[in-house]
């Protein structure tokens, strides 16, 4: 995907090429953070921990049936928190059930 914007910006203006490369450079920093989040979210000891991280990473928390997505609207990326290593099970198991009413975002 990072290759297709590559590609994409030596079509732009420089206007376009300057946005699409600010673009690249977040979702870049966005994917290299990931491992750090997936420990902490392996750690995270309440469901307000796990909307707090999520946050701040910039992403919303999605329930999915049986799974939950963590999506970031303003750049597209997303992953489900089984990549972490932990399934919806999991984390419920260890936090209790999963909120009723969540916050959005914080």
């Amino acid at each position: 995907m990072l290759n297709r914007l590559g590609e994409w910006a030596d079509q732009l203006d420089s206007g376009g090429c300057r946005s699409l490369y600010s673009a690249r450079v977040a979702m870049t920093q966005q994917l290299e953070g990931r491992a750090g989040l997936f420990q902490a979210l392996r750690g995270a000891s309440t469901w307000d921990e796990v909307f707090d991280l999520i946050s701040a990473n910039g992403y919303s928390l999605i329930p999915n049936g049986e799974d939950f997505m963590a999506a970031d609207m303003s750049t597209g990326l997303m992953f489900s928190l089984w990549d972490c290593g932990h399934s919806r099970l999991v984390f419920e198991e260890r936090l209790g059930r999963f909120p009723n009413s969540p916050p959005v975002s914080r």
